[in-house]
């Protein structure tokens, strides 16, 4: 999706680099840009930190959180705190993870890597 098109569909404004970056009281998103185009997006659910790294947390949850159906997309990996699904209907790499201990759980979307 272009920067245009992506700042449209989540009202936010890129910033210099053409990241957007939105935050509410339940969520801090940032959909990076390469190129006139996004690339990245992570989705901080904020109500879910401080998660610890040793903790096991359940991600259809997580996703359902996101309205996405997880039996639409393949488990590929599951570790204690980092979960990896492909969409393959979209061509994407979905990560549900907790980054560092004490984090919010975070999801992640990316074409790069999909499916290796």
């Amino acid at each position: 999706m272009s920067i245009t098109e992506a700042a449209k569909a989540v009202g936010g404004k890129p910033n210099e680099v053409g990241n957007i970056i939105i935050d509410s009281e339940q969520s801090h998103m940032v959909l990076e840009a390469e190129g006139n185009f996004i690339s990245y997006v992570d989705v901080e659910i904020k109500k879910t930190a401080p998660w610890s790294q040793s903790c096991p947390f359940d991600s259809e949850q997580i996703l359902g959180v996101l309205s996405i159906n997880p039996s639409e997309l393949e488990l590929v990996r599951k570790q204690t705190h980092f979960h990896t699904y492909y969409d393959h209907k979209r061509k994407l790499k979905v990560s549900i993870s907790c980054q560092y201990e004490g984090a919010p759980l975070s999801v992640g979307f990316s074409s790069k890597y999909y499916g290796m």
